[in-house]
């Protein structure tokens, strides 16, 4: 064969797609932030930032000290007025003293149990602080005082939500619903969970129930493009998310929503277009320039990917661990744009800095840094670093790229031993099995090869690199009719398999059969851009032809292969040692 295991490709960080939407705020009174909505694993995740700033819409937007002082002036006046200490609270709150607007919250309760807007916005001030428990008993006592109020369920529901008892807060809000006002908050946070369950053609009926109340939102509609997007409706996702920009021209999480969508369908340009001119007027928006770097990476222009990049890595902080690894990832895709560039000694130098930011923080900038150095003839220098990710990180894609360090460097019995224990612990990484039975047919291990491969077939019957590996060792083997089994079973035309597919022409006779296939499969590597696989072909080809006609006794022609293999300046150390003991066992003729 003339390939181990898939290379390892120098990768950017895989971007956590979500999207974001701001529920709609007609009442104040009610908590309201924003809330990402993610895929993870086969479910949907909800995530809330906290806490937040509490900015009460009654008020308006423009609160000042001069407020706050002719509310302490009304309090100074009306020292039992419940009213008035409500006022001072909520100027308070505005102007970001937040812990003193709760201590006069609860001081205007004390002097009326039934100040409905004290209650209600402490409340909302306390959840929005994540103080839910404080929160949920100043709920509970408002429901019990005004049990058919929607305010109070609808706050108790967002509560109990952010504490993860989804089920609970379902009913709280279908509870509501039998109130029969129709309410787009209420439905809009009803769609939330129904998402979150995995039932997007639910939410998107609950969704249009609130547009009927409020067909001009575009929080509904964004969330309505979220809902299309879960469902796999990207025409219809694309299109609320129109409806909701159209609504709010700046609206950054329809952006930031169609933009994904539109990357997703392959409308690379439109994506970019848009998040380019939405950032002219919201340079601050981090994520929209991320996904915009996303897209100049598909349309693989990497300086213009480095510039957004490397934008947000500037403005990223550094003060905790979670900041560390998030400049870390950043790092890192700085580096994979210069290593697109081909300026591989500044992308050495951006992969050794995301390791330094946070060490322990993820696998992909060893395994980056691990694939530049042998991509530059440097294995010796890829083993210390992929050590050290094999020691942090139980990622089996390390050990196949340690292995393949050691195979390089002359090793193949220390690669053997980095991946025998994981094929013996059915670790399910395809490049483990197709690695190792590689290296043991160098060291003519053909049984112990042919288990590990047949393992590997086993567990992942559709790989194509698997089935070529293992033809291949068939044909080692001499069990040619098995072989041609396996070939037939794959359509393929890969490098690999068109090399493989070569050597069982010749096992089976066909020698201008076979050298058009070798030929195939070089030519193939060399449009591909890779030069060193076409090289192992050609390397191949005339191995395994040296061989065929030692065997036929055909010494002339079998030393003729022998000088072309050897003079391959790129191949695999394996073959030019089994050239080299080809050509032994020719002279001992």
């Amino acid at each position: 064969m003339i390939a181990s295991a898939e290379k390892e490709k120098i990768r950017e960080t895989a971007p956590v797609v979500q999207f974001q939407s701001e529920p709609p705020s007609h009442n104040p009174l009610v908590p309201s932030s924003p809330m990402a909505v993610r895929r993870k694993d086969n479910g949907i995740v909800l995530d809330w930032a906290l806490p937040l700033d509490v900015t009460p819409a009654e008020v308006g937007a423009e609160v000042g000290p001069n407020i706050v002082m002719r509310s302490e002036r009304e309090v100074q006046k009306y020292p039992t007025s419940s009213r008035a200490r409500t006022n001072l609270a909520v100027a308070l709150a505005n102007t970001g003293e937040v812990s003193r607007a709760i201590t006069v919250f609860r001081e205007a309760l004390e002097l009326n149990r039934s100040d409905y807007v004290a209650a209600s916005t402490l409340g909302r001030v306390l959840v929005e602080q994540n103080r839910l428990d404080e929160a949920e008993i100043v709920y509970k006592d408002l429901r019990a005082r005004f049990p058919r109020n929607l305010t109070p369920l609808i706050s108790l529901a967002i509560l109990v939500m952010r504490r993860g008892q989804f089920d609970e807060a379902e009913r709280l809000l279908r509870e509501g619903k039998s109130f029969g006002v129709n309410n787009a908050a209420l439905d809009y946070h009803l769609a939330v969970l129904l998402l979150r369950r995995g039932d997007p053609g639910a939410a998107i009926r609950q969704l249009r129930n609130a547009l009927e109340v409020d067909g001009r939102s575009p929080s509904l509609y964004q969330v309505l493009g979220i809902a299309y997007a879960l469902a796999g409706n990207d025409a219809k996702s694309s299109r609320a998310f129109n409806t909701a920009l159209k609504l709010a021209p700046h609206f950054g999480d329809a952006v930031r929503g169609l933009s994904n969508i539109l990357l997703r369908v392959g409308q690379v340009d439109a994506a970019i277009d848009g998040l380019s001119q939405y950032l002219q007027k919201s340079p601050g928006d981090s994520e929209a320039r991320l996904i915009l770097a996303r897209g100049y990476l598909e349309k693989r222009r990497f300086s213009s990917a480095r510039a957004q990049f490397a934008e947000v890595y500037e403005c990223a902080p550094e003060s905790t661990n979670s900041d560390k690894g998030k400049k870390s990832e950043l790092a890192n895709d700085i580096a994979v744009c210069y290593y697109g560039e081909r300026e591989l000694n500044t992308a050495e130098r951006w992969f050794v800095k995301a390791l330094d930011l946070s060490p322990s923080h993820g696998a992909l900038p060893y395994r980056n840094l691990g694939g530049l150095y042998m991509q530059l003839d440097r294995p010796q220098s890829a083993i210390p670093i992929l050590e050290r990710g094999k020691a942090l990180f139980a990622d089996p894609k390390i050990p196949v790229l340690l292995s393949v360090a050691w195979e390089l460097s002359g090793r193949t019995d220390r690669a053997i031993t980095e991946l025998q224990p994981l094929a013996d612990a059915e670790i399910s990484e395809v490049s483990v099995y197709a690695a190792l039975g590689c290296y043991l047919g160098d060291m003519l291990q053909y049984t112990r090869a042919l288990a590990v491969l047949e393992k590997g077939r086993t567990m992942f019957p559709h790989d194509d690199l698997i089935a070529n590996n293992l033809a291949y060792m068939y044909l080692m083997a001499d069990r040619v009719s098995e072989a041609r089994q396996v070939l037939e079973s794959t359509n393929t035309e890969d490098v690999v398999l068109t090399a493989t597919r070569g050597l069982l022409l010749l096992k089976e006779g066909d020698i201008e059969g076979a050298r058009r296939r070798y030929s195939a499969a070089a030519t193939l590597a060399s449009q591909k851009g890779n030069r060193d696989l076409a090289e192992t072909a050609r390397q191949k080809m005339h191995l395994e032809f040296a061989r065929y006609f030692l065997s036929r006794g055909n010494n002339a022609a079998a030393s003729l292969e022998i000088e072309k293999g050897l003079k391959v300046r790129k191949g695999r150390r394996a073959y030019r040692e089994d050239l080299e003991r080809v050509r032994e066992s020719l002279m001992k003729n």
